[in-house]
C-alpha cells in the first residue's frame, strides 16, 4: 500500500472517528454551585397579589391590583417582573407569569 492511500486511510478513519462526537444528541451536565439567593413569595390577598423578595438581608414588598395589572409589572429592586393575562374569555380566571433576571 502507497504512502498516500496510508495517509488517506488514516485521514478517514480519524473523521469517522470524531464525526460520533460531533452528532451526540445525549449525555449527561454537571452544574457546581450554590443558589445565592430564594426566589419571591407570591400570594393573593383578596383582589391583589403581594411580592415579598429576600434581598441582602432587607425583604422588599409589593402589592398589585389584579384588576389594574395591565401589562408588565416589575418585582420589587427591579428583581424582574410580573404580567397578569385573562385565560380565554374568562373574567375570573387570570394567568400569572413570573420572569427574574
Amino acid at each position: 500500500m502507497s504512502l498516500y492511500r496510508s495517509f488517506l486511510l488514516l485521514i478517514t478513519a480519524i473523521t469517522l472517528m470524531f464525526s460520533t462526537y460531533i452528532h451526540a444528541a445525549d449525555g449527561i451536565i454537571h452544574f457546581t454551585g450554590s443558589v445565592v439567593d430564594s426566589d419571591c413569595h407570591i400570594s393573593q390577598i383578596q383582589s391583589s397579589f403581594q411580592a415579598s423578595c429576600y434581598r441582602n438581608g432587607k425583604v422588599f414588598r409589593q402589592s398589585t391590583t389584579i384588576n389594574e395589572a395591565n401589562g408588565k409589572v416589575f418585582l420589587p429592586e427591579n428583581l424582574g417582573w410580573t404580567q397578569i393575562e385573562p385565560v380565554d374569555e374568562e373574567k375570573n380566571l387570570k394567568l400569572l407569569t413570573i420572569n427574574y433576571y
